[in-house]
């Protein structure tokens, strides 16, 4: 019998949590250098998904440091905003493909911002799936909760700058001008 008082963490989900962590760290900082070395400015659905990926962090990194929560546990309780944000993210991505919106380019112009965002968001959710696959219900529930907590905030939003004639390059994330 163990004498451990600590639950047991799989090697595969605590490597799946760290992970999380890392991926959660650079899409921060990376979402931060939009704003803070590229000088865009963050529309509302870009400041949601920045808000639920700084979240993501906060849960992750102090639930690293709690002894007795174990990986699977953790990485359910991080589904919750990582999930919201990806679909605050699918929806933005969505505006931006259907020609509603149009976007800045990302860091070193590989896409949009908005796409960028929505990657490493995607990249977040499969590590935070691997750690909780044994927890179906509370997973599942997660999933419900951030799709629930997306469309809140997308349906109550503020709107976004009214359309602009074109100029280049712009800082914002805005509607499409009908005159363009």
């Amino acid at each position: 019998m163990s004498t451990n008082p600590l639950p047991e963490r799989s090697a595969a989900r605590s490597l799946a949590i760290w992970a999380a962590l890392l991926v959660a760290v650079a899409a921060a900082s990376g979402s931060l250098w939009l704003t803070l070395g590229m000088n865009l400015k963050a529309c509302p659905l870009c400041l949601y998904q920045r808000c639920f990926i700084l979240g993501a962090l906060a849960i992750l990194a102090l639930g690293m440091g709690l002894r007795g929560l174990d990986s699977s546990a953790l990485g359910v309780l991080a589904l919750v905003p990582a999930f919201a944000g990806f679909s605050v993210g699918l929806f933005h991505n969505y505006l931006e493909q259907t020609k509603v919106l149009e976007c800045p380019n990302g860091i070193a112009g590989y896409g949009t911002a908005p796409q960028q965002a929505f990657a490493a968001e995607a990249l977040l959710l499969l590590p935070l799936l691997i750690a909780s696959v044994r927890r179906v219900i509370p997973t599942f529930t997660a999933l419900l909760l951030g799709s629930g907590i997306a469309t809140a905030l997308i349906l109550s939003g503020p709107p976004l700058p009214k359309p602009s004639p074109p100029k280049d390059p712009f800082d914002i994330c805005r509607p499409v001008y009908p005159g363009a």
